[in-house]
């Protein structure tokens, strides 16, 4: 599962990933990392415990009374790609993307998911989830730089194409940087109440590229080095604008 590899190679991916964030986020100390390592996953479990415990009853909901250090981890955990936002060295964000099956698919019908993401559902289509922020974040587009990383690296390195994610449809606003393709499916989760939520979809490349400085998904974009190389001639070209 792991995307990225502990290489000089790998290392030279995330320098990329680094700067691009770095100048997302207007900070040095940012940075994304995929979380691989048992160790990693009870570092994620104690900050899921911390981020989610400043929304005291979704906490509850989810993970119950319990405190012990792995309580924030789930079956879904270890099969799917983690990422975790890093300031100064500390997690302020965490985003899983899960290959099929999905989480939703305990509450939406199989058929309606393979109806409404396409018949390559079960192959091409991840599942964006567990997304949670510091409440008290000291830099903005922690979301975007998840958004950003976790999707280009599932797409470009796992060959995934689309995405399903739920939110509650009175958030569904905020995230109007991503490119939902129509309509959600409404659906009830009761363990966690009796309100709504919407299921929606999108391409995982075209959603993310825009964060990247590209104004569209270019066409032959099919790798790593390729989304290095539009990248940096697209900064190019805006500081020789600016100069």
């Amino acid at each position: 599962m792991q995307l990225v590899k502990d290489d000089s190679a790998g290392s030279a991916i995330y320098s990329f990933y680094d700067s691009v964030l770095q100048d997302l986020c207007q900070s040095d100390k940012v940075k994304v990392r995929q979380v691989v390592t048992p160790a990693q996953f009870l570092e994620l479990s104690r900050a899921r415990s911390r981020l989610y415990g400043q929304r005291k009853v979704y906490y509850k909901t989810l993970f119950g009374n319990a405190v012990d250090d792995t309580v924030c981890l789930d079956d879904y955990d270890p099969r799917s790609y983690v990422f975790a936002f890093y300031y100064d060295g500390e997690i302020i964000g965490t985003q899983r993307i899960t290959p099929f099956p999905h989480e939703s698919g305990e509450f939406i019908s199989h058929e309606q998911l393979v109806r409404f993401s396409g018949p390559n559902y079960e192959n091409e289509c991840v599942e964006l989830s567990r997304l949670i922020v510091d409440k008290h974040s000291p830099v903005k587009n922690v979301v975007n730089g998840l958004a950003m990383t976790g999707a280009s690296l599932v797409a470009l390195e796992g060959g995934f194409k689309t995405f399903i994610t739920y939110v509650k449809p009175r958030l569904a606003p905020k995230f109007d940087s991503f490119v939902f393709d129509q309509d959600g499916i409404f659906f009830q989760i009761k363990a966690r109440g009796d309100h709504y939520y919407a299921l929606y979809k999108g391409d995982l490349m075209p959603s993310v590229t825009p964060f990247f400085g590209l104004q569209s998904c270019p066409a032959d974009l099919k790798n790593i080095d390729d989304l290095i190389r539009y990248t940096l001639a697209a900064r190019a070209a805006r500081q020789s604008l600016a100069g």
